[in-house]
């Protein structure tokens, strides 16, 4: 139990404490609150010299100055032919380096995939050669999953022939399993053995490899394909606001990827809205 000194130290301390943490939210308060409201009485006032929404992309843009009258159907099959064009043409240039920027890197994303894929694809077939005793003939894919999944031809004509005993069944002799065998056979069949069957899981993984960075590659050609209908339906926007006149008083929503700048020296943010212009 504790002692009665240390209580009564303790309902002595208490109050002050409390009293201290009441005064300096006092002084807080009191040195805030003016300032906040001196902010306030600034933004107020200089809010007819905001500058413009600073986007990244949206569906149209805030142009300012002399009005131009931009197609948007040019603008739309620049877009599609290189994303970043169709901005480029109605005079949104920064737009149009996000656009060229992001397709520069899915590019270069698929060609070091291709090429990646297509060295792992020789490295595998020099290593069916060097361990599994095959020509070096160019055999097909089907081939090469076959010869990854048994240790000799041995074992995949037996799983064939298999197969052909239920399918066959009864009328089932050597000669009959032998024609079942060639015209079931995978049609460059040529007879291998690998040396160990560590070895053949080597092959698969290296395969395996292979068909992973081509099909990075195809990700990548879709996402080159996303880019153009993204920079595209953009365009659209832009190429609607290019010839608006900004005292129209046009009433229309867009859809804006950005934030608005509140004061020159703002950080930048990122984030979807909704915007009407009126």
């Amino acid at each position: 139990m504790m002692s009665m000194r240390k209580q009564i130290g303790i309902v002595l301390i208490l109050p002050v404490l409390v009293a201290s943490l009441a005064g300096s939210a006092s002084a807080f308060t009191l040195r805030v609150a003016p300032q906040i409201k001196s902010d306030i009485a600034m933004k107020t006032a200089d809010s007819s010299r905001l500058p413009p929404t600073r986007t990244l992309l949206s569906t149209g843009d805030e142009y300012s100055g002399v009005t131009t009258s931009k197609s948007k159907t040019v603008a739309v099959v620049y877009s599609l032919l290189l994303p970043g064009l169709g901005h480029y043409y109605v005079g949104d240039r920064n737009r149009a380096k996000l656009f060229f920027a992001v397709e520069g890197v899915i590019w270069t994303n698929f060609i070091v995939f291709m090429v990646q894929g297509y060295l792992r694809e020789e490295g595998y077939k020099d290593f069916a050669q060097d361990f599994a005793g095959i020509s070096g003939g160019d055999h097909s894919d089907d081939y090469y999953s076959i010869i990854g999944e048994y240790d000799s031809w041995v074992q995949y004509e037996e799983a064939i022939k298999s197969d052909g005993r239920l399918e066959l069944y009864p009328d089932v002799d050597t000669e009959t399993l032998e024609n079942y065998f060639a015209n079931n056979r995978v049609s460059d069949y040529e007879p291998w053995v690998w040396k160990s069957e560590d070895i053949r899981r080597d092959f698969r993984h290296r395969r395996s490899a292979s068909r992973r960075s081509y099909r990075r590659a195809l990700y990548a050609f879709a996402a080159a394909l996303l880019n153009r209908t993204a920079s595209a339906f953009f365009a659209i926007g832009a190429a609607k606001d290019a010839g608006r006149d900004p005292g129209a008083g046009e009433n229309s929503y867009r859809v804006e990827f950005g934030a608005p700048w509140q004061s020159a020296s703002d950080g930048f943010q990122t984030g979807l809205s909704i915007v009407k212009t009126f």
